[in-house]
């Protein structure tokens, strides 16, 4: 890893691609170029305290929706539906991977 062979000491970061065919879908079916951005991705990172931070772009902040888009506006609308379900599908994992949603008594296998 290039990283590893720096001279300086640099905080550990891992990127990862996370997805299901299935969720792709709901967005795919209504413009392909979605699949730019799902699967999403998400960096896990170490501070210089010790502890780690989660880093991810909402995927309904990168699909592009948008009137410029020459589309049927239905269409756009089932897009950003299917895209900031995703968001909160996200988020509800995020929480419970961090343990966030156990202190709200949120249930992350509800909200998949």
């Amino acid at each position: 890893m290039y990283l590893n062979k720096s001279p300086r000491s640099l905080p550990r970061t891992i990127t990862y691609s996370i997805g299901n065919p299935l969720i792709a879908l709901t967005m795919l079916q209504y413009d392909y170029n979605a699949g730019l951005h799902v699967p999403f991705r998400l960096a896990v990172n170490e501070e210089a305290d010790g502890t780690s931070s989660v880093t991810y772009v909402l995927p309904s902040s990168q699909i592009a929706i948008g009137e410029w888009k020459d589309s049927d506006p239905e269409r756009e609308r089932k897009l950003r539906e299917a895209a900031i379900a995703l968001d909160a599908k996200v988020e509800a994992m995020v929480r419970y991977v961090t343990g966030t949603a156990a202190e709200s008594g949120e249930s992350f296998e509800a909200r998949l």
